[in-house]
């Protein structure tokens, strides 16, 4: 359920969604211009434009624009395969495919020097697990 459907009246979703459906749909009768999408509703130009800029307003198109982008998953992944399935596969392809997977991370080292001199690291996990054993006492 939208956390901001309801604040906005229904020209205002109809005009959320016409917005979303300018920049994402691949349907050429979708890609109005703001003025074109403002006659339709029957508002001004000047109206939508102070619309596009109340947060309300704006955070209900990202739900909106989620919702299409979440309906197009299939597409996307069917594309992810071809890429890494092609005669040349595409490392930056099976790199995202980890990523969405969780299997590859960035990871970051730290190295304390004080004075100059290199510390030895600090193993948080070992560090973490024995404090809990002194707080579980």
């Amino acid at each position: 359920m939208s956390k901001y459907k309801n604040k906005l009246t229904p020209t205002q979703r109809k005009a959320a969604m016409m917005m979303v459906l300018k920049d994402l749909s691949d349907l050429e009768e979708d890609k109005k211009t703001n003025e074109e999408i403002a006659q339709e509703l029957g508002i001004t130009r000047r109206t939508l434009q102070n619309w596009l800029n109340k947060p309300e307003f704006l955070r209900y198109m990202d739900e909106l624009a989620m919702e299409f982008i979440q309906g197009k998953m299939a597409q996307v992944s069917k594309q992810l395969f071809k890429l890494i399935n092609a005669k040349q596969p595409s490392i930056k392809a099976i790199d995202l495919y980890f990523r969405l997977l969780g299997k590859l991370q960035d990871k970051y080292e730290f190295t304390v020097k004080k004075d100059g001199v290199e510390k030895p690291s600090i193993d948080v996990d070992h560090e973490l697990s024995e404090l809990k054993k002194l707080l579980d006492k």
